[in-house]
């Protein structure tokens, strides 16, 4: 038994939450058709530069606290190599 910490059975379902830090940057286009029809186009990209998660394990606040650390770490790490994104947008509006 690592530390003290009591294997049982984990009942409730694990809450897992991220707030991912991005940065991203876009060129845009913009016409005007039949006086009032906008049409919009954009190409961008999108990088995250840092994150922050934590993990909840009902009923054992131990292995909660042992978790957490590791769980911002190695998901903060994946983020990083692989949230990349290149992106286009396309929309359409009417102005009045």
């Amino acid at each position: 038994m690592a530390a003290g910490i009591a294997a049982r059975a984990v009942q409730d379902p694990i809450e897992l939450s991220s707030h991912l830090h991005n940065f991203h940057v876009a060129l845009g286009w913009r016409w005007v058709v039949w006086d009032h029809l906008v049409i919009r186009a954009s190409v961008g990209y999108l990088q995250t530069l840092g994150s922050s998660s934590s993990v909840d394990i009902p009923g054992q606040p131990e292995l909660t606290a042992l978790a957490n650390p590791v769980v911002n770490d190695t998901l903060g790490a994946i983020y990083k190599s692989y949230v990349k994104l290149p992106f286009v947008g396309l929309g359409a509006g009417y102005r009045f």
